[in-house]
Order: structure tokens, then sequence, then C-alpha cells
């Protein structure tokens, strides 16, 4: 299975930190390939949904939100970008 097809099929069953582990480990390898990047954008399109949601609830305090939070920080080191999705 190709490293993007991983990745993808981790986000999907919301297990972020396996899939940003994958990443991370393909980058330092040298193997981040552009699919598994686009794929790790999508995660960080649904933890940057799911902070943004949580926020409008007014639910962006408490071990929920930081632990995605903290995810989304990480993933975004690893693809570049900022809080909003820029790639930077």
């Amino acid at each position: 299975m190709m490293l993007a097809d991983q990745i993808r099929g981790l986000v999907e069953r919301g297990e972020y930190e396996r899939a940003l582990d994958l990443g991370i480990a393909a980058s330092l390898n040298d193997r981040l390939e552009p699919d598994a990047l686009q794929a790790l954008y999508g995660m960080t399109a649904k933890l940057r949904s799911e902070c943004i949601d949580l926020a409008s609830k007014k639910a962006d305090v408490g071990p929920v939100y930081q632990a995605l939070e903290a995810m989304l920080l990480k993933a975004n080191e690893l693809t570049g970008e900022d809080m909003y999705g820029r790639r930077v």
C-alpha cells in the first residue's frame, strides 16, 4: 500500500497521530512523496476544521481541543503551513 493511501486511511479513521508519525518518518528518510504530502494537507484541513468547530461552540479549552491543536501544530511544521492552511 502506498504511503499516501496509508495516511488517508488513518485520517479517515481519526488516527491523526499515527498518520503524522508516518509522515514524519517518511520525511526523515527523504521519502515524503507529493501524494503523501497531499494526504497530510488533507489531514491538516480536517484538524483545522475540527478545531474551528470546537472554538465556535466555545469548547476551545480542555484536553480534547488542546490535543487537536497540538496535533495540528505538529502537522503544520511538517507540511509548512500556518494555522490558516497557508503554505509559508
